[in-house]
């Protein structure tokens, strides 16, 4: 007779797992902002590739087909929480930054697509085959359009606000969401990381001609999500 074996449970972020996800408030324990919402998203993520991917999120990368572009499609058609878009208050013009998305897409590439400090080593990660995330198109994502980036870049001349927007930032009033302030604030913030891509890809490359004699290479392949790095 064979013994009873009881099936072990699934590893924790696997679908099935990930699905059953509850929020715990205990004493002494730090709880995440949000927390509510945010297991309402992990779950609506899971149940998704429980359906429609066997439970598979490696299964789910591959169908990307290393393009981080159409990676970040097929997170907005599979995962509702992802499509953070917003209408423009006159015009009512559809307006998307995709900001989730793209942040999704950029973190897997740092992690296992083989590039930065970050990464995992390409020896364990094509072991594993895991080496869905070495995406060839990172040109096609842009920076993610929050809050910090327009931050610095007005601290360093890049953006400038016009008199009224200046002095309710400077004053600490807050900017409500989907106002046309914040969405020409997050607007301009992506166009104008994009000009600076191109001008430090130019730099970089002038200053590579300048040092070939020293044999000393450098990173020419300068993207947005390196640059909000």
């Amino acid at each position: 007779m064979t013994p009873y074996l009881p099936t072990p449970p699934p590893p924790a972020g696997e679908a099935e797992t990930t699905s059953s996800t509850t929020t715990k408030h205990e004493k002494g324990i730090y709880t995440i902002p949000n927390a509510k919402e945010r297991v309402r998203l992990i779950i609506e993520m899971a149940q998704s590739l429980q359906t429609h991917h066997k439970g598979s999120a490696t299964l789910f990368l591959s169908g990307a087909n290393r393009s981080a572009d159409r990676l970040v499609h097929m997170i907005l058609a599979h995962f509702p929480g992802f499509r953070d878009t917003a209408i423009h208050p006159y015009t009512g013009t559809w307006i998307a930054f995709y900001k989730r998305a793209q942040i999704l897409v950029a973190d897997l590439w740092a992690a296992l697509g083989g590039d930065g400090d970050g990464a995992v080593s390409m020896p364990v990660v094509e072991a594993h085959g895991l080496d869905l995330c070495k995406f060839v198109d990172m040109d096609r994502i842009t920076t993610f359009a929050d809050y910090r980036v327009p931050q610095l870049l007005r601290n360093l001349g890049v953006l400038e606000y016009g008199k009224d927007l200046a002095e309710r930032v400077d004053s600490g009033k807050e900017i409500q969401i989907f106002s046309l302030e914040e969405l020409y604030i997050r607007a301009s913030t992506v166009v104008a990381v994009d000009e600076l891509v191109v001008d430090v890809k130019k730099k970089v490359v002038m200053e590579e001609e300048k040092n070939t004699i020293n044999k000393k290479s450098k990173d020419t392949n300068i993207n947005a999500v390196k640059m909000d790095w």
